[in-house]
C-alpha cells in the first residue's frame, strides 16, 4: 500500500520532486539578491562614514588653530578667569526673596 502525501494529492510524482527544488532555487536567489543589497548598502554607509570623518577631523584642525590663536593672544581674558565658582557668587538671603 502506497501512502500518498495530504498536501499534494493532484500533484504528479514528478512535480512533487520538482517542487522542493524550485523552492530552494527561489530562496537562494531571495538569500542572494539580499546579500547584494545589503553590501551595497554597507559600501554607502561606509563612503558616508570617511565623508563624516574627514568632516570631522577638518573642524578638529579648525578648532585646533582657533585654541592656538586664542591661547596665545594677549587680548582675550580666558573664560575660566571670568566665572567665580558657584560657592562664591553672592546670593540674596531666601527670606529677601519674598
Amino acid at each position: 500500500m502506497v501512502m500518498e502525501d495530504p498536501l499534494l494529492p493532484t500533484v504528479s510524482p514528478v512535480m512533487k520532486r520538482v517542487i522542493p527544488y524550485v523552492a530552494a532555487v527561489a530562496i537562494g536567489a531571495t538569500g542572494v539578491g539580499y546579500a547584494v543589497h545589503e553590501h551595497h548598502t554597507a559600501q554607502n554607509l561606509a563612503t558616508q562614514n570617511q565623508q563624516v570623518t574627514a568632516a570631522l577631523n577638518a573642524t578638529n584642525s579648525q578648532l585646533d588653530a582657533l585654541t592656538a590663536r586664542s591661547t596665545h593672544s594677549p587680548r582675550v581674558p580666558k573664560q575660566h578667569a571670568l566665572r567665580q565658582p558657584l560657592h562664591q557668587q553672592h546670593r540674596p538671603h531666601p527670606s529677601l526673596l519674598l
